[in-house]
C-alpha cells in the first residue's frame, strides 16, 4: 500500500491511509526528523493529522461511533482531503 495507490484511486483513500499508517506510523521515527510538525520531513504532515483525527473519531464501540452527528459527511470529507493530499504528494515527490 502506497500513497500512489491512493492518489491513483486504486484503493479507497481512508482505507489506504489507515492501512499505510497502521503499518508504518509506530515503526518509523517521524519525531526526530520533523522540524515544525510531525511528518513535515517527508511532506506528510497533513496526512498524519488526518490519520490521527480519524483515530480520535473512531474511539468507542463502532455502533456508537457511527451514530455521531455528521459521521457520514465527516468520512466523505476525510476521503476527499486524503485524496487531494495524496495527489499533491505524488505530484511533488514522484520521479
Amino acid at each position: 500500500m502506497r500513497l500512489t495507490d491512493i492518489a491513483n484511486e486504486k484503493i479507497a483513500p481512508l482505507d489506504g491511509l489507515v492501512g499505510l499508517f497502521d503499518r508504518i506510523y509506530f515503526e518509523y521515527d517521524f519525531h526526530s526528523k520533523s522540524e515544525h510538525c510531525l511528518g513535515d520531513s517527508h511532506g506528510i504532515e497533513h496526512l498524519i493529522g488526518i490519520y490521527l483525527s480519524y483515530d480520535d473519531l473512531m474511539e468507542g464501540p463502532i455502533e456508537l461511533v457511527r451514530k455521531k452527528a455528521g459521521f457520514d459527511q465527516i468520512i466523505r470529507d476525510l476521503n476527499s482531503e486524503i485524496l487531494q493530499h495524496a495527489r499533491d504528494w505524488v505530484a511533488k515527490h514522484s520521479s
